[in-house]
């Protein structure tokens, strides 16, 4: 019994250190809050909360963005889909925030830093004992056009089984 009151204190003392350092983040900014099916209680200034289900119904746009619990909860496909719809309800160069247990299938700091590096900039990744938590900025959001060539990365439009090229010169400031 001893024991397990430990490990619930140590927990409870880790989650309170990210609840502190998220609270500081996104101190000031119009936050759009998403939770997945257990809702942890962070104090943050949310200005619209959401369940991660409802997201697409979510309307505003947004300086920063928080998701608890909601990462580890979603297949590596549906974790793609949720960040995009995510991403454009949240004005260029906004804060992202996510937190998540250690436990729910989100991989390793390096595999949650590739993640979140391919999205953001100036990524910075923290995991603990039994939380990770991330933050990064969104950068300006493009439009890329697709041409036939050489292969390296898959279009947006939703062609999924021939790859395209993002040309540098075809991307434009939206």
């Amino acid at each position: 019994m001893v024991r397990w009151r430990e490990s619930l204190d140590k927990r409870w003392s880790e989650w309170k250190r990210v609840e502190f350092e998220v609270t500081d983040t996104l101190a000031g900014r119009k936050v759009l809050r998403v939770s997945g099916p257990r809702t942890p209680r962070i104090a943050t200034p949310a200005v619209k909360m959401v369940r991660s289900s409802e997201l697409d119904h979510a309307s505003g746009s947004f300086e920063a963005g928080l998701a608890c619990f909601c990462l580890g909860e979603l297949s590596p496909d549906e974790r793609s889909a949720f960040l995009a719809a995510w991403h454009e309800r949240l004005h260029t160069g906004a804060m992202v925030v996510i937190a998540d247990r250690r436990s729910e299938g989100c991989g390793t700091a390096f595999e949650l830093h590739e993640l979140f590096a391919a999205l953001g900039t100036s990524v910075d990744v923290r995991v603990g004992r039994t939380f990770w938590w991330a933050r990064y900025e969104l950068p300006p959001k493009v439009k890329a056009s697709c041409s036939n060539e050489k292969a390296v990365d898959t279009c947006p439009r939703g062609q999924t089984s021939t790859a395209y090229v993002h040309r540098a010169n075809d991307v434009e400031q939206v």
